[in-house]
């Protein structure tokens, strides 16, 4: 959700970001979207595309360089759809890093 106040408030820019979901999705479901973002303290985040990377357990680059905010903030925005899934869809939680 976007709205979230972001949880990694850093001094220094981060360049990339590993995101790891512990999820469940049974056969019909699917991760639509992981965004990430790099300045999430600004009033107007600029939010990355970063579900291929996500998806494929690789890190993601940020495009990103620039920020009005006083400090550097990452968050994240995953979005699942359930599509013809009948069973229950979990996230059960997130980690990573980013550098």
């Amino acid at each position: 959700n976007p709205d979230v106040e972001t949880h990694f408030t850093l001094d220094g820019m981060p360049k990339r970001v590993l995101v790891t979901l512990e999820r469940y999705l049974p056969p019909g479901a699917s991760i639509e979207s992981v965004k990430v973002c790099n300045n999430a303290l600004d009033a107007e985040p600029t939010w990355e595309d970063a579900t291929t990377a996500v998806t494929a357990g690789r890190g993601y680059l940020f495009t990103n360089q620039t920020k009005t905010a006083d400090n550097w903030g990452i968050n994240i925005w995953v979005v699942i759809a359930k599509g013809s899934a009948t069973e229950r869809v979990r996230l059960d939680g997130y980690g990573g890093a980013f550098d």
